[in-house]
């Protein structure tokens, strides 16, 4: 679905939060690699997907409700057949109900299991003064245990992105730490780049998280995003979003 259709149906039901599958949607179409991901309502929709995928899959909860799935225990991984789907099916939206009783499930959404790499943030803010920022840090549990994060102002220029990437304190682990591979940092520098893009082009975001992104020797992969738009009384005022 184009951009401005996602968005648009986000006005219509008075939200701003997108989903997962929303915003990875519109990730692809900025050029930014992410795991493809779809949408299953029911515990036979969650297998035929699986099996389409090829196991091992990886099931998550997905509801405008619950930001953070795993504290709701809405995430399971490396499902390796349909038995375990189910199962991780019935565990998610039970959980997911338990903890946030008002919420609204929308389903479950299933992708295949990416390859692992080094777990990395980016991710986009507005600033009062400085308008949209970048940022980059190492991901997962790390990013709030560590807050290991740099910081770049939109528009990025190659050599910005490079020296986001330089700034951070556990830039080692991404230069092959302990015999561990090397990430290729013009990857990271690529997808910094085309996100800084995406945003300038397209005013009505406010807010960006793509976290975990696995970087890897050969690629960067968005594993889980979330986008965030500005509240209508703020976007009336930007640019139409591009499509």
């Amino acid at each position: 679905m184009p951009l401005n259709e996602i968005v648009a149906r986000a006005r219509r039901e008075n939200r701003t939060v997108l989903t997962e599958i929303e915003s990875k949607q519109i990730l692809a179409q900025a050029g930014i690699d992410c795991t493809e991901t779809r949408l299953a309502r029911t515990r036979a929709e969650a297998v035929s997907v699986s099996a389409a995928f090829g196991y091992p899959v990886v099931l998550k909860i997905s509801s405008k409700d619950i930001t953070h799935k795993s504290d709701a225990g809405g995430v399971k991984v490396n499902l390796k057949d349909a038995a375990e789907v189910e199962a991780a099916y019935d565990g998610i939206t039970q959980s997911a109900l338990q903890r946030f009783p008002r919420a609204q499930i929308e389903g479950i959404s299933v992708q295949p299991m990416a390859r692992p790499g080094i777990e990395i943030i980016m991710g986009m803010t507005r600033d009062r003064n400085f308008g949209p920022v970048l940022m980059f840090g190492l991901g997962g549990v790390l990013v709030e245990v560590l807050q290991d994060v740099a910081f770049g102002i939109v528009p990025l220029e190659r050599s910005d992105a490079a020296e986001m990437i330089d700034e951070i304190r556990g830039k080692k682990l991404l230069d092959g730490y302990r015999g561990q591979d090397s990430v290729d940092r013009s990857r990271l520098e690529n997808m910094l780049l085309k996100l800084s893009a995406f945003v300038d082009a397209n005013p009505e975001i406010a807010e960006i998280d793509m976290n975990p992104v696995f970087a890897r020797s050969d690629g960067a992969t968005v594993v889980d995003a979330r986008i965030i738009l500005r509240e209508l009384s703020e976007a009336e005022s930007a640019r139409p979003v591009q499509s």
